[in-house]
């Protein structure tokens, strides 16, 4: 026999779904504005909390664009993803939480190559 949830507890899964789905987006929210300035990340480079990440560069001179390709990460839009119904709504990144993601990079890049 195949059982079937009824009626109320779809209603309770779907209410709690959305409460999680916002309560972890929020919380992605609040990280992305942490650290806030560059000088709060430890290695952080000049122009690590930039937001143009073609004319980020890194320690030898390279751009970040370059440094993606090496590392085969794309990026993609959601214009031109597949199978993408709506635009999302972007997170407003910190100049921090760039600065710290980059360096975060470049520490794996270098991890990587040992």
């Amino acid at each position: 026999a195949v059982l079937r949830p009824t009626e109320a507890q779809l209603r309770w899964a779907h209410f709690h779904r959305n409460k999680r789905s916002k309560a972890t987006q929020l919380n992605v929210e609040k990280l992305m504005q942490t650290p806030v300035a560059v000088s709060e990340v430890e290695d952080a480079l000049p122009g690590d909390g930039d937001s143009s990440t073609c004319a980020s560069s890194s320690d030898d001179g390279s751009s970040g664009e370059m440094e993606r390709e090496h590392a085969g990460i794309k990026s993609v839009s959601c214009s031109k993803r597949t199978g993408c119904s709506s635009p999302r709504r972007r997170i407003k990144i910190s100049r921090g939480r760039r600065a710290y993601l980059k360096v975060s990079c470049r520490n794996y890049q270098r991890r990587k190559e040992l």
